[in-house]
C-alpha cells in the first residue's frame, strides 16, 4: 500500500513539474484573421500560448483604447507524441473598431509573457445604411440644438427599432476628439410606426464641444441577429448576442452642429453658458445671534441647468477682520436626466467668531451666459450682515424702589404761601428722598466691592489653590480625551475645564481661554484644533493631543503656587492703577 502511494506521489508530481515547465517555457503569439477593414465591420484576434496556462488569462484592457470587446471563447489541447507531451491554449477574441485609421492591437500579456503589437488598418465607414432590407430593423439619430456655443450642452439621442425579436450588440457611445461626452439616461418602449408594432432602444448624451467651428457627431455602427424563424411575445435582454438568426449591420447617419466662438462683449471672465445659474446659501445658524469661539457653517450651493459641476466656478469667501475662515474641499455633482445635466457645487465653509461686534458678508457674484435670452446674466448672494456678541451681557442692575411720598396738600387755589416757611409736607417728601438716595448710594457700593471681589478671585484657582473636586474631575475627562487623541472631545474637555478652573469666569467658548491666558503656544494649539476641525481637509484622526496636555499642566501648577503664595493686591487693582 505504501509502494501505491509513493508511486501515484511521484507521477503527480512528474506531471506537475512537466506542466509547469511547459508554462514557463510557452510562447505566446497573437494572430488576426485580416489587417484591412471597415469602421463598421469586427475583427477576430487569436492568442496562442505554447505550455499549460492552468493559471494564466490574457490581459484584455489594453485593448479598450482603440477597439471594443464582443466576445471572448478559450479552447486548450494536449499531445503525446513518442513519449512526448506539448500543449497549447487559445483564446479567440471578437473586436470592434472605435474609428477609423491605422489602428494598433499593443502587446497583451499571458503570465510572464507578451505578445507583439499588431496594425490594423480601418477604413472609413461607406455611405450610411439606416435601415435593414426588410425594414424589421433601424436605426436613427437626432441633435436638440444645430447651432450652440463653445462649452454648451448639445443633446444627442440614438434609437434603434426593431419588429421582429432580435439580439442587438450594445452601441457604445459616440467618440469625438474635441468634445467631452456624458452618457445621460436610457429606455426600452414599444411604439407603432407605419403601422407596424416595434420595440425602440432610446439613448441620450450629453456633448460639450469644446473649440469652435464644426462638430461632426460620427455615425453609429449598430449589429443585430434577427431572428428568421418565429416571434416571441416576450422580450429578453437585447445585448446578448446568441443563438441562431441573421446578421445585420447597420449605420446612422452623421449629425453636424456649428460651435460658436463665446460673444466678444462677454469679457474676460470665466464663460459659463447655461440655461440657468442660482445661487443658494444655508447657515447653520441666523447669523445675526452669533456668538465668538462658537462656530457657524455656511453652506452655498451653486446650480447650473447644461453644465457639468465640473465647469462651475470655486467660491471663496474674502478674509474678514474678526473672523476666521475654515474652507472645506467642494462638493461637484452632475445630475442627469432626459434633459441633460444638470451641474452642483457646494461648497461648506466654518466661521468662528473671534471678537464681537456687526460684520459684513460682502456680495457673491458669479457672472454666467443666458443661451435663451442671448445676454450676460449674473447670479447674486447679496451682501449678509453678521452680527457677534460676546460673553452673555449683565444683566440690568436692579433699581432700589423709590419711596412713596404722601402727597402733599394741595394749595388753595390763589392761597399764597407764607414767606420763609415751607409747607410741612414738602419737608417730610425731601426728607424721605434724601434717605433713599443715601441708602440707594450705600446699596450699590457695596455691591460694587462684591463684583470686583468675585471677579478678581476669579482670575486664579479657587482659595487654597488646591483644585475642587468639579475641577479635578473635568480636568482628568480632559486628560484622558488629549490621550486618545480625541479631538472633538478634548476641544469640548477644554471649555468644561476652563469653566470649572475659573469658576467666577463667563466662560463659552475656548477663545474665552486665550483671553484669561493670553499665551503664544496656547493660541496657536488652540487654533490648530480649530484648523483639524473645521479645516479644508479634514485631519482629525493626525490630531496630537499630548502637546496640549503638556501645556495645560503647566499652565495649572502655575496657577496653583500663585494662588498659594501670592497674598498681595489682587490682580485687577493692579491692572486699574
Amino acid at each position: 500500500m505504501k509502494t501505491s502511494r509513493t508511486a501515484i506521489t511521484l507521477a503527480i508530481t512528474l506531471l506537475l513539474t512537466v506542466l509547469f515547465s511547459a508554462a514557463a517555457h510557452g510562447a505566446v503569439v497573437a494572430r488576426v484573421d485580416r489587417d484591412r477593414m471597415g469602421v463598421d465591420e469586427t475583427l477576430n484576434l487569436t492568442i496562442t500560448k505554447e505550455g499549460s496556462s492552468l493559471f494564466s488569462e490574457p490581459d484584455l484592457a489594453p485593448l479598450d483604447k482603440e477597439f471594443r470587446v464582443l466576445g471572448q471563447t478559450r479552447s486548450s489541447n494536449t499531445r503525446i507524441i513518442n513519449g512526448r507531451m506539448s500543449s497549447a491554449t487559445q483564446w479567440n477574441v471578437v473586436l470592434a473598431p472605435k474609428r477609423a485609421g491605422r489602428l494598433q492591437i499593443p502587446p497583451l500579456t499571458v503570465g510572464s509573457e507578451s505578445t507583439a503589437p499588431l496594425l490594423i488598418s480601418v477604413t472609413a465607414a461607406p455611405p450610411p445604411k439606416t435601415r435593414a432590407g426588410d425594414a424589421a430593423l433601424f436605426v436613427e439619430t437626432e441633435v436638440d440644438r444645430r447651432e450652440v456655443f463653445v462649452q454648451s450642452q448639445v443633446l444627442f439621442t440614438l434609437r434603434i427599432f426593431w419588429a421582429r425579436e432580435a439580439q442587438i450588440e450594445d452601441p457604445g457611445e459616440p467618440h469625438l476628439d474635441d468634445a467631452l461626452v456624458e452618457k445621460l439616461t436610457e429606455a426600452t418602449y414599444d411604439k407603432v410606426v407605419d403601422g407596424t408594432p416595434c420595440k425602440v432602444f432610446e439613448r441620450k448624451f450629453a456633448i460639450f464641444p469644446q473649440k469652435s467651428g464644426r462638430l461632426e457627431i460620427p455615425p453609429m455602427a449598430v449589429r443585430a441577429i434577427l431572428a428568421e424563424t418565429r416571434r416571441l411575445d416576450g422580450f429578453m435582454d437585447p445585448f446578448a448576442i446568441t443563438g441562431q438568426g441573421r446578421e445585420v449591420r447597420l449605420r446612422s447617419k452623421s449629425e453636424q452642429v456649428t460651435v460658436r466662438e463665446k460673444p466678444p462683449g462677454y469679457g474676460s471672465t470665466l464663460w459659463l453658458p447655461t440655461d440657468q445659474l442660482t445661487l443658494k446659501e444655508e447657515w447653520s445658524r441666523d447669523p445675526r445671534i452669533l456668538q465668538v469661539g462658537e462656530s457657524v457653517t455656511l453652506t452655498i450651493v451653486a446650480t447650473a441647468a447644461g453644465l457639468t459641476g465640473a465647469q462651475l466656478p470655486p467660491i471663496r469667501l474674502g478674509e474678514m477682520e474678526g473672523i476666521k475662515l475654515y474652507q472645506n474641499q467642494a462638493e461637484v455633482e452632475n445630475r442627469k436626466d432626459g434633459g441633460g445635466i444638470t451641474g452642483v457645487r457646494k461648497e461648506t465653509i466654518a466661521l468662528i467668531p473671534t471678537r464681537p461686534g456687526a460684520m459684513t458678508l460682502q456680495e457673491i457674484r458669479i457672472p454666467w451666459w443666458d443661451k435663451g435670452k442671448q445676454q450676460r446674466q449674473s447670479a447674486v448672494l447679496p451682501a449678509r450682515q453678521l452680527l457677534v456678541h460676546g460673553s452673555a451681557p449683565p444683566s440690568a442692575p436692579v433699581q432700589p424702589p423709590s419711596p412713596s411720598p404722601s402727597q402733599p396738600p394741595a394749595a388753595a387755589p390763589g392761597g399764597d404761601v407764607p414767606q420763609g416757611k415751607l409747607p410741612i409736607g414738602w419737608i417730610t417728601a425731601c426728607a424721605l428722598l434724601a434717605l433713599g438716595w443715601l441708602a440707594t448710594s450705600c446699596l450699590w457700593w457695596r455691591s460694587r466691592r462684591q463684583r470686583l471681589a468675585a471677579a478678581t478671585e476669579g482670575l486664579r484657582p479657587e482659595s487654597g489653590a488646591r483644585p475642587g473636586r468639579e475641577e479635578a474631575a473635568a480636568f482628568n475627562a480632559l486628560a484622558s480625551a488629549c490621550q486618545r487623541n480625541d479631538l472633538p472631545g478634548a476641544r469640548k474637555a477644554v471649555v468644561l475645564w476652563a469653566r470649572a478652573f475659573w469658576p467666577q469666569q463667563e466662560i463659552r467658548s475656548a477663545a474665552d481661554l486665550e483671553r484669561l491666558h493670553p499665551d503664544p503656544t496656547l493660541s496657536a494649539l488652540l487654533g490648530e484644533m480649530d484648523s483639524s476641525l473645521y479645516g479644508r481637509l479634514s485631519h482629525s484622526d493626525q490630531w496630537n493631543g499630548m502637546r496640549l496636555l503638556t501645556l495645560l499642566r503647566e499652565i495649572r501648577t502655575t496657577r496653583k503656587k500663585t494662588g498659594e503664595e501670592d497674598d498681595s493686591l489682587p490682580l485687577l487693582y493692579q491692572q486699574g492703577r
